[in-house]
Parts: structure tokens; sequence; C-alpha cells
């Protein structure tokens, strides 16, 4: 920029005589002894600006306002411009006036320097992602062929089909980040406090079984390895970067130091982020944690799809826990935690039949399910289908009232 102006409109009590002009305004500021004015020009020690002050009387209320402008022409004092309005505020203030920025060149000036080091990191990080998820995934890692009566509810996008590359670049900032740092659980809860309820004896428990309790995120899991950064340092760092970037995106004024605060997180996130991208062929996924990787992307993309899998996880629950009643030992069915995907997807159907047959599940609860895993393998296997939210809000009350169902057959047995 070849100018920076900063308007200021300063607020005083009226207290008689005091301040009552723009030479008495002038004046205060010139007992400043590095603060000199003449005409319509202000010089502090080295700076030389053109200013402007104008002044007139708040209606209906006991106050006056002084119009300051200052315009500095030579960029390459602008820290010293930035010194000098930092002590004519102090000015202000220790006079019982309040200031109010009308014009702040110097932040928008920050502001365009500080949108493409945003921009870097932000697509940084989802180059991480993006190529995590290609590379460990797959582009169409078991994609399904949608059932008819899904095909109903759902449209499809008329944008190109990269899949989960949409998804990250449509996700916001600030969600962005939760797809790595945020914790989640591998197993239900629920099984945890009922194992440790049949536990007759300490040999019993699998210490490695029970660490898949722990809600872990996806650094964790995957990165922790091979990055020496831990996930709440970095959602720290990134949390902190979002605060700043609101700043930038609502058009805010940023100082020259929330410049240099961002500027030096953003170094930091790279330089992770970077070993991580180079490091990611060291990774190893097993088929159930692929199928993870892409429920947590789901999650992410809004809080309706969350919602629907935290919701899909406890039908699944109460899926498995009915196949134990009708066992009639709790130790002895267990669902293969290790067979999600296509072979999940088949053990559901499987399960479903065997219920269906031992009449422990009426017909409608059976289609109601078949329907909520065919939806469920949608979302989470086809990136590119749109479905709208008011119909996500249908299929949640039909898996919650599911989920009651389940409940009430095992309560009544």
């Amino acid at each position: 920029m070849k100018e920076f102006k900063v308007e200021y409109l300063v607020i005083l009590k009226n207290q008689g005589s005091f301040c009552n002009s723009v030479k008495s305004f002038n004046n205060l500021l010139k007992a400043n002894d590095d603060i000199d004015i003449k005409a319509n020009r202000l010089k502090y020690k080295k700076l030389d600006l053109k200013f402007e002050n104008k002044t007139g009387t708040v209606t209906d209320k006991k106050q006056r306002f002084f119009n300051l402008t200052f315009t500095l022409s030579q960029p390459e004092f602008l820290n010293d411009y930035i010194i000098f309005l930092k002590v004519l505020r102090e000015i202000i203030y220790k006079s019982g006036g309040n200031v109010n920025t009308i014009w702040d060149d110097i932040s928008y000036h920050y502001s365009l320097l500080a949108y493409p080091v945003i921009n870097r990191i932000e697509n940084l990080l989802r180059k991480l992602i993006t190529k995590f998820m290609l590379t460990s995934v797959g582009f169409d890692w078991e994609q399904e062929t949608l059932p008819d009566d899904i095909k109903s509810i759902v449209s499809k996008s008329k944008r190109p089909k990269n899949g989960y590359v949409n998804i990250l670049h449509e996700t916001d900032f600030i969600h962005l980040a939760d797809f790595l740092f945020k914790p989640y659980h591998k197993r239900n809860i629920d099984d945890l406090f009922k194992t440790i309820k049949a536990t007759q004896a300490l040999e019993e428990l699998n210490i490695d079984e029970l660490k898949e309790y722990i809600p872990k995120s996806n650094w964790d899991r995957y990165f922790s390895n091979i990055v020496d950064c831990e996930d709440g340092f970095l959602n720290k760092k990134w949390i902190r970067l979002y605060d700043l970037r609101c700043l930038v995106a609502h058009n805010n004024f940023i100082t020259p130091n929330d410049y240099t605060e961002l500027t030096e997180i953003s170094e930091s996130l790279e330089n992770t982020f970077l070993v991580a991208i180079k490091n990611l062929d060291k990774i190893r996924i097993d088929s159930e944690d692929k199928d993870l990787l892409l429920e947590s992307v789901v999650r992410n993309r809004n809080e309706i799809y969350g919602e629907f899998l935290n919701n899909w996880k406890l039908l699944e629950h109460e899926i498995n826990q009915l196949l134990l009643f009708l066992n009639g030992n709790h130790d002895s069915i267990r669902i293969n935690v290790k067979h999600y995907s296509k072979e999940k997807y088949r053990g559901i159907v499987r399960q479903l039949e065997t219920l269906y047959e031992k009449k422990m599940i009426d017909k409608d609860t059976y289609h109601n399910i078949r329907f909520l895993s065919n939806f469920r393998n949608s979302i989470v296997h086809e990136p590119n289908v749109e479905i709208h939210e008011k119909e996500i809000v249908e299929i949640l009350n039909v898996l919650r009232y599911t989920i009651t169902s389940l409940r009430d057959i095992r309560a009544k047995e």
C-alpha cells in the first residue's frame, strides 16, 4: 500500500471548557513532547503525517466528539506509525475519552498478508487428510450399489465425482481438524461396563481389548508413531488459528501482533503436517479401521450425519444384545469387529435374518433395520450422494424408534 489511513472517532464527556474545540484537543495531544501539530500536519519523532481533526457534539448527550484522521505516506515508517497510534490512544484514555476505530488501513494491510498464510495451511491440512484417505483407504473403498429404496430419497450431485476430496473441501475450517484431532470410541462403552460386571477374576480381562474402549483421535491412532507431536497440542494451535482466521474472514481489525502470532502458528503446523505427509507410507490400516475412517469423515461433514452414525452404533449394540440374549450365553456370541465394510454389512443381514426367524423381531422391524443399514452404507461409502437434511431427520426418527423397539423387546423377554 502507498498510504495508510487510520480514522478514529473520539468521544469525550462535556466538561466545560476542557477540550471543547479542535485547538484545545490538539494542545492535549501536544502535551506529549514528541508530538507537534501545525496546520494539517502532525509530527511524531521521525513521522510526518497528514492530520485532520473535526469536532461536534452528540445530539441530546453531554458529549463531544472529535473525528481524527491520520495518513502515512511513507510505508517504511509503518512500525513507527503503529507506535504513535498506541501513544495517541493512551493519551485519550487517560483523559477520559473513548476511541472508536472507523477506518484502519494497517489492519487491512495485515489482513491481506494473513489471507494467503491461512489459505496455505488450510489447504495443506486438506492435502494431508485427502492423501491419507486415498492412499490408506482408497478412492472407492468397498463402494456398494445403492438399493432401490435408498435411491428414492437421494439426489446425485451434478459436480465432478471426487468423493471424499469434495467433502473435505466443503468442510469448515474449524471442523476440518476434527477429523484428525477429535477423539472417538471404536467400541460401545456400554459393552465395557457389561464386561467388567461379568468378570469374576482379573485374569479374565484382556488389556488389549480394554484399550479399544479408550477414545482416541485419528492423529493418535495413525500419526503419533510417525510424527513427534501430540494431538492435543496441535488441536489447541488449530483452534487459536481459527480465532485469528475469523478476524480476517469477518473483516475485523487485525493487529500486527495478531499477524505475527498467526504466521508463527501456521509455520509450526506446516512443519508438522509436512512431516506427516512425508511419512504416510508408514501407516498401515486394517479393514475395520478403514470403515471407521470413512465414518469419521462423514461425522464431520455436518452435525446431522454425525448424529445418525452415533445412533447407528447404538442400534448395532442393541442387535448384538438381542443375539446374546437369544443364545442364552453372553460370552459365546460376539460380532466379529474385524469385519466391517462388506463383511460387516452381510453380517448384519445374517443377524437380522436370525432374529426374524427366531421371532425376536417382527417383519416391520426387520425391514426398518435393513433400510437403515442400506442408508448407513450409502452415506459412508457413497460420498457424492447428497441427501436433504429434512429426509435425514425423518430417517433419524425411524432409527431412534427402532432402537427403542429393540430395547423394549429385551425388557419383555
